[in-house]
């Protein structure tokens, strides 16, 4: 029987070999492959299951196939989970936490993103007040104030006037604002620093030809060729016919309202032999502030219109208009005084708190602890920044935080008594027990009997010994003799 092998009927790679019992060939053929001659490729990929795992793509290939894995998988079959924190994905110091077919990134705080990347922006709803612009950090923000104020929001207002000692000059007086400082200057300077001096000639009466000349707070006038006496009054300003007529001070803290001041003129205080209800030098206007029409304590002054009397109002500081109605754009108008405290404008711009029991500060924000009287035997309470935070100045022969520790002066060196007396410790005070020889406060000064002078009605005291003295007296008189 011939050898069936020997023609190679078997694909290549397969095994060839011969039945007994027929003679044919037989071929065992390689993974991949199927058919008598092992000609006919095996597709995997459709036998049932899919061979790859994890959802990968089975792609057949002649004679075996191949896995078209998903992200984050690897192997063969797709079988390996693909460790994505190896190529270390998260930034900013965060945290890679490998998953399944993927990462987790923990961020570190102030920081965002899939991969961390990101920096938080912690300036929405920040809490920069006053003008401060919020600059973003990590995790956090700063605020960028502006000049006048300072602290971690711009909350606290800077002390202009301590920090700039002279920020008002020629001797103006600094005062501290919320968000700047005011300068009150002395007379006859102005300007936001005191710097300028008034032109006093701008209001100036010289007259006759003469040429006024500035000074500070003052002026004077140089008169013509020929005269001597070339101003009337220095503040002269207004005229009523050819009678030249001074307007008056202003009171303190108030403003008047002029606005014909080139037809009116103040008159002079009523004439106290006019009835109520006539002004005038001969009583001949009537009165028109008789019906009380100045509000909010302003003072009703008589004018001259024309041939009758009008009325203008002297205002207190905040408040205008003609009636003084209208409340003036000021620093009170804010109620800047907490915890009960009353307002007291000192200028437009500036005002002061009167704070009640308990409350102390410009606005009587901060608790006063002296409100509780702490400090003893006459001790002097002040605010202090250190706990609790008061301080008291105690008295002479008192110490302790409260003043209530008495000082024991005799233990003091040197002591105080001199000259070998003897030292008694009082509440607050001492004393000094002298030898005969000595006297005074601390037995400083030698003892004398007759100084002061014992001796009545002319009688000379004759010193006997350290502590004795015998009166020599006056013809006629003679010294008493103590009763036994």
């Amino acid at each position: 029987m011939d050898d069936a092998c020997i023609s190679n009927p078997c694909q290549k790679g397969s095994n060839c070999d011969t039945n007994p019992v027929n003679g044919k060939a037989i071929c065992t053929c390689p993974p991949g492959y199927t058919g008598t001659a092992c000609s006919l490729d095996i597709d995997e990929c459709s036998l049932g299951a899919n061979p790859c795992e994890h959802g990968g793509r089975c792609l057949n290939t002649k004679g075996s196939f191949q896995c078209r894995c998903l992200q984050g998988y690897e192997g063969p079959r797709c079988e390996m989970d693909v460790n994505e924190c190896m190529s270390s994905p998260c930034h900013n110091d965060a945290t890679c936490l490998d998953q399944i077919g993927g990462f987790h990134c923990i961020c570190m705080p102030g920081f965002t993103g899939q991969h961390c990347e990101h920096n938080v922006d912690d300036c929405p709803g920040h809490s920069c007040q006053n003008g401060g612009v919020c600059v973003d950090g990590v995790n956090t923000y700063n605020c960028q104030c502006p000049p006048h104020y300072t602290g971690q929001f711009c909350t606290e207002n800077v002390d202009e006037c301590e920090l700039m000692p002279n920020a008002c000059q020629n001797g103006g007086t600094c005062h501290d604002t919320h968000g700047g400082f005011h300068c009150v200057c002395v007379n006859g300077w102005t300007g936001a620093d005191c710097s300028e001096n008034i032109d006093d000639c701008a209001s100036a009466a010289c007259y006759h030809g003469a040429t006024c000349h500035d000074r500070v707070a003052s002026f004077f006038c140089e008169c013509p060729h020929g005269r001597t006496v070339c101003s009337w009054l220095p503040r002269c300003k207004l005229l009523q016919g050819d009678k030249r007529v001074p307007v008056p001070a202003l009171p303190e803290r108030g403003h008047l309202h002029r606005p014909d001041q080139h037809l009116q003129v103040l008159l002079p205080p009523r004439n106290p032999g006019c009835p109520a209800d006539f002004v005038g030098s001969r009583c001949q206007h009537a009165n028109p502030c008789r019906s009380s029409p100045c509000h909010n304590g302003g003072e009703c002054r008589a004018v001259a219109h024309g041939n009758g009397a009008d009325f203008r109002c002297l205002c207190r500081l905040g408040f205008t208009d003609r009636l003084c109605l209208t409340p003036a754009n000021h620093a009170c108008l804010a109620a800047p005084c907490r915890n009960g405290g009353t307002c007291d404008l000192l200028t437009l711009a500036l005002f002061r708190c009167h704070c009640p029991p308990g409350w102390t500060g410009k606005t009587c924000q901060t608790p006063n602890p002296c409100a509780s009287h702490p400090c003893a035997n006459g001790g002097q309470c002040s605010a202090s920044a250190l706990d609790p935070g008061y301080r008291c100045s105690c008295p002479p022969g008192f110490s302790g935080h409260t003043c209530k520790q008495d000082v024991n002066e005799c233990a003091q060196s040197p002591p105080p008594c001199l000259n070998g007396g003897g030292c008694v410790n009082e509440v607050g005070s001492y004393r000094c027990r002298c030898p005969p020889a000595f006297a005074g406060r601390h037995c400083e000064a030698p003892y004398s009997p007759c100084a002061p002078p014992p001796c009545t009605n002319g009688g000379t005291c004759v010193q006997k010994g350290d502590a004795h003295y015998d009166c020599s007296c006056l013809p006629g008189k003679q010294p008493l003799i103590p009763l036994l």
